[in-house]
Parts: C-alpha cells; structure tokens; sequence
C-alpha cells in the first residue's frame, strides 16, 4: 500500500500541506513542539470515506485535508523570545536534544 501512495504522488501532497500549516503557525510566531505522526490528522468527506472503506480506492487521499493535531505543548513567542525547555515525546526527538 506505501509503494501505491508513493506512486501517486499522495505523500508529497500531504508533506506539502503539513509545511504549510507550520508556515502558518511559524508566521504567527506559534510553535508545536511535538511533531510526531500520531498528531497528524486526515479528514475525509463521507463519499469519500466510503469510496475508501468499500474499494480501498487510494485515490480519495488527494482531497483529504491534512491537519497538524494536539497544540497542548504549543507555545507562543513574544517578540524574538527564546525558548530553553525540552518538551515533546521523547522517541520522537532529535537524538542531540536528548544528551
């Protein structure tokens, strides 16, 4: 099923839209702080939702919308604040932030 959603070009469209809701967060000065797949939601029409279930049709995805989840460690900086705490799922940090 991967190979098929790399084939359609299905990926590249989600990652697009993943960068443009965090260039519009990173333009209001909001950071996430947890980036992870689990906070990654996709939202299908109904039709659209059935089409999936009933014909396992990948092709619905390309009208999904993509939206990034879970703000609750979310911050917003004032001016050009710094921030110096470690916060998000530890598997899913970078392994510098973690020494």
């Amino acid at each position: 099923m991967l190979k098929q959603l790399f084939k359609k070009g299905i990926l590249m469209i989600q990652q697009l839209s993943y960068l443009n809701g965090l260039h519009h967060l990173h333009k209001n000065k909001v950071i996430h702080r947890d980036i992870k797949l689990a906070n990654i939601g996709v939202k299908l029409i109904a039709e659209e939702e059935q089409r999936l279930l009933q014909n396992n049709a990948l092709s619905v995805f390309y009208n999904a919308q993509y939206k990034l989840l879970d703000f609750g460690l979310a911050k917003q900086l004032m001016n050009e604040e710094l921030t110096n705490t470690y916060v998000g799922t530890e598997l899913n940090m970078a392994p510098e932030i973690l020494k």
